[in-house]
């Protein structure tokens, strides 16, 4: 997680690792920006890169993705999530 400022906004790196039932492997990287509302919606929105080795997955290496998330509580312990490529 990254800084906050006093109007509840705040940005973020992050990277994570998906893998597929076969196996094949790829990293996302990221950066994104959110907004916490008191007793409102928490949203955010990142831009994440897709990196693999895999030859199967290879298109991948050429996405970029807008991610925007959306949670009903500030400690996101549920929340939807729409990637668009």
């Amino acid at each position: 997680m990254g800084k906050m400022s006093s109007k509840g906004v705040a940005s973020e790196k992050n990277q994570g690792t998906f893998m597929t039932r076969d196996g094949e492997r790829c990293i996302l990287k990221g950066f994104g920006l959110m907004k916490i509302e008191i007793n409102d919606k928490t949203s955010a929105v990142s831009l994440w890169r897709m990196l693999t080795n895999s030859e199967k997955l290879s298109w991948i290496n050429d996405l970029i993705a807008v991610v925007t998330f959306e949670s009903d509580d500030m400690m996101w312990t549920d929340f939807n999530i729409i990637i668009h490529e």
